[in-house]
């Protein structure tokens, strides 16, 4: 949350290098303010270059399909269990990426 706590305040490392790419301050507050719902994956790749950061270099790979979700389906209520796997807090569920943030 380093990068996000850095963009509301337009302050720090995040803000330095939003400036080195040229960016407004619209953008670099759209891409930031936004992006746990849509995030510009050109603008964000270029982010993490400029910044050097590889821990998301797999998020390039071929064998990655992003796909936009149109529509949601209920399917009833069920009990469920909250679960986090360190160290990022997100694990793979029959298939699928997914992020809990609820300590077990």
């Amino acid at each position: 949350m380093y990068i996000a706590r850095n963009a509301r305040t337009g302050q720090g490392r995040a803000a330095d290098v939003a400036a080195r790419l040229g960016w407004t301050k619209f953008q670099f507050d759209r891409l930031f303010n936004e992006a746990m719902n849509t995030i510009c994956s050109a603008a964000f790749r270029a982010f993490c270059a400029v910044l050097g950061i590889t821990s998301y270099d797999w998020i390039w790979s071929p064998d990655i399909f992003w796909d936009r979700i149109t529509s949601i389906t209920p399917a009833g209520g069920q009990e469920v269990y909250g679960l986090q796997v360190e160290p990022s807090r997100n694990f793979v569920a029959s298939g699928v990426i997914a992020d809990c943030p609820v300590s077990a």
